[in-house]
């Protein structure tokens, strides 16, 4: 869920103090969707996860491909209730890339999307990949330009389903919205009104005709609507003057939706949380804690008005990196401690005790506490 122009920033600093770090571990090898034993170690780097049920979720990533290790190719392991597994994901084709966002509408069908491209060059293209309950293939969607990414997806059904993300116009950056959407047999690029220079991050269905995108617009925040007809932009607040962007967004019912993203600070460090709530007929901001100048909102998930978890990364200096998780209950916005150093990218579940979150590890909170279930 958990990436506009903005948290693409945020994750170059997560990236030096943390990715660079991971690279320490060892790669474990490929695990056989039939025979695998309990995955302790990630093959590679965790970036999103979609949740059905208590025993079917889905972390995706990138992992180095395994007929070229000097290129990556996109990671998908599955939870079963009792472990993750390795499957398969087809090959870039020389070229090196992964997945960032996953979401099925049931146990055979579902998407995850992510990019590609030349290694040590800065355009993309879009990469998008089927699961139908016994393998993942890729699923051909369209290019927009020549440098275009996904960053969210969200699968409502067997024929209906969206991702968004952001292309570039005319070399100079990915700084227009890109919608694309699936009707059970192709994907198409869906127009939208002019929002600006522009961005989307994550995306989000209450049903076929109440769908979310979020993002960001010229240095604020981005809210877009799909009425079944046609894409809206609905105005979203902004804290103050600074630089902000909305990384996800989670949609509960029509009067029910939360966004979050992170406001910026100035460097050294990224900024300040950003919540904000969807009561059915405007979008307003929810007070949520921010522990330093240095917080990195990416992934909020939503069972209800009165209780959601929201996650990301927080930096008490400018050389340590904590998760940060808050969950919102009735009774207000609590921060919840997550042991070690640590950076959190996408969170999903199925209720609030039965949360599963994503970036430095795999880690799950059955209501006591969270638990690291895979090592980085």
């Amino acid at each position: 869920m958990l990436r506009s122009s903005l948290r693409a920033r945020h994750g170059a600093l997560v990236s030096a103090m943390v990715v660079a770090a991971a690279l320490l571990f060892a790669s474990a090898t490929t695990a056989s969707a039939a025979s695998a034993p309990t995955l302790r170690q990630l093959p590679g780097t965790a970036s999103g996860v979609g949740v059905l049920a208590s025993n079917d979720a889905w972390v995706v990533g990138s992992r180095p491909d395994p007929a070229d290790q000097d290129e990556d190719i996109g990671m998908a392991l599955h939870w079963d209730g009792h472990r993750f597994t390795e499957f398969p994901t087809p090959s870039f084709g020389g070229l090196t890339g992964g997945l960032v966002d996953v979401s099925l509408s049931d146990p055979t069908h579902g998407f995850a999307v992510g990019n590609k491209g030349i290694k040590g060059f800065r355009d993309q293209q879009i990469v998008v990949e089927r699961w139908d309950g016994n393998a993942w293939t890729l699923s051909n969607a369209p290019d927009r330009s020549f440098n275009d990414v996904l960053t969210g997806v969200a699968a409502v059904s067997a024929d209906d389903a969206w991702a968004v993300g952001a292309w570039d116009p005319g070399g100079t950056a990915r700084d227009r919205p890109l919608v694309e959407h699936w009707n059970g047999s192709a994907w198409s690029i869906v127009s939208l009104p002019d929002v600006g220079f522009s961005e989307l991050d994550a995306v989000d269905a209450v049903s076929a005709d109440d769908v979310w995108a979020v993002g960001s617009s010229d240095g604020g925040t981005l809210t877009m609507h799909w009425d079944g007809s046609r894409w809206t932009r609905i105005p979203s607040p902004n804290l103050g003057q600074s630089e902000q962007a909305l990384a996800d967004v989670s949609a509960v019912a029509a009067d029910d939706v939360w966004a979050v993203g992170t406001v910026q600070s100035g460097q050294p460090f990224p900024g300040k949380t950003l919540v904000i709530h969807w009561d059915g007929s405007a979008w307003s901001p929810v007070r949520s804690p921010s522990p330093t100048s240095g917080d990195i909102v990416t992934g909020v998930v939503a069972f209800g008005a009165a209780d959601s978890w929201m996650v990301g990364t927080y930096f008490p200096n400018a050389i340590t990196n904590k998760a940060l998780t808050v969950r919102f209950t009735a009774a207000g916005a609590q921060q919840v401690t997550v042991p070690g150093k640590n950076s959190f990218d996408d969170v999903d579940g199925v209720a609030p005790d039965d949360v599963w979150t994503v970036g430095g590890g795999i880690f799950h909170n059955d209501g006591t506490g969270w638990r690291r279930v895979v090592a980085p």
